[in-house]
């Protein structure tokens, strides 16, 4: 049975009355979690809220919860309870009473809280190394969740929930607008489990949609829900667009160097080898290559 609720707006949580301190008053649910905008690491701390006669907020609980692990940290450093006598028995509560569905509820307020700070995110700040293959072509295109893991699209239709990762093109020279989401539907049966349903290729300059898999209709119907879901969907994915092919401009400068193939007529046996190993050239690469003077 879930012990947590939502307001009428679906943006706001609360804890339902439970157990000896919980049960004549509501706790507002708030949360502070990490602020860099490339981690998931699903540590956060949950802040329980009550309203005193004044009208303002006071915080009663501050515990530390892991959202992916679904786990309430019993003797983390960091937990603060302003009722410090009664810390054992919250965690005890909270670990016993939180169901699937509120672990869920409190996931999509992280993942909210997340995607602001994705969303607000400075390209230029971001040092990611790409993979050989994707640093060196740059026609390839790039899922943004794998620099901002929180950034994949969640939605829900019919009770069923979809996941949608958007891929962009990372070439800083190229102006293309085209931009495609590869769409997932949850396993309700299977946990952990996803189904793919197609993809979804757009224009955002154009609106011109394009879609592949065995039910376009039913595809077509998710991404105008993501549309409707999505404030601004088109200035959004466009800013996405953006940011990715200058991380991929400043991450090419950095790292693309290295991979660089070295005159080989220029290195000595007793050289240190062009690999960055601290071996010399004659026992660490020279074999490897097969390439002697």
């Amino acid at each position: 049975m879930a012990i947590i609720k939502r307001d009428e707006t679906g943006t706001k949580l609360f804890l339902n009355p439970i157990g000896e301190l919980f049960n004549d008053s509501v706790h507002q649910i708030k949360m502070e979690v990490c602020v860099n905008p490339t981690c998931n690491c699903g540590d956060v701390n949950m802040i329980l809220e009550t309203e005193n006669i004044n009208g303002y907020s006071e915080v009663e609980y501050n515990i530390p919860i892991e959202v992916h692990k679904e786990l309430v940290n019993h003797l983390s450093e960091d937990t603060h309870y302003f009722r410090e006598p009664n810390k054992a028995y919250v965690a005890d509560l909270l670990s016993d009473s939180l169901s699937k569905d509120d672990w869920n509820k409190l996931r999509g307020l992280y993942f909210n809280h997340k995607l602001a700070f994705i969303e607000q995110v400075n390209p230029h700040e971001i040092d990611f190394e790409f993979e050989k293959e994707d640093l060196l072509e740059k026609s390839l295109r790039f899922p943004y969740f794998e620099i901002f893991p929180c950034s994949v699209f969640h939605l829900k239709l019919n009770e069923e929930r979809y996941l949608g990762f958007d891929n962009y093109c990372k070439n800083p020279a190229c102006d293309c607008n085209d931009i495609s989401i590869s769409m997932l539907q949850i396993d309700n049966i299977n946990a952990g489990k996803t189904i793919k349903i197609g993809e979804i290729w757009y224009n955002y300059k154009t609106q011109q949609v394009k879609f592949e898999g065995n039910d376009e209709a039913h595809i077509n119907s998710i991404f105008t829900k993501l549309k409707a879901k999505e404030i601004n969907f088109d200035q959004l994915v466009e800013q996405r667009n953006k940011n990715i092919k200058i991380i991929y401009e400043n991450a090419y400068k950095k790292y693309a160097p290295k991979y660089a193939m070295p005159d080989f007529n220029k290195i000595g046996r007793n050289d240190l080898c062009f690999c960055g190993s601290g071996k010399k050239y004659k026992k660490c690469c020279l074999n490897k290559w097969g390439i002697t003077k």
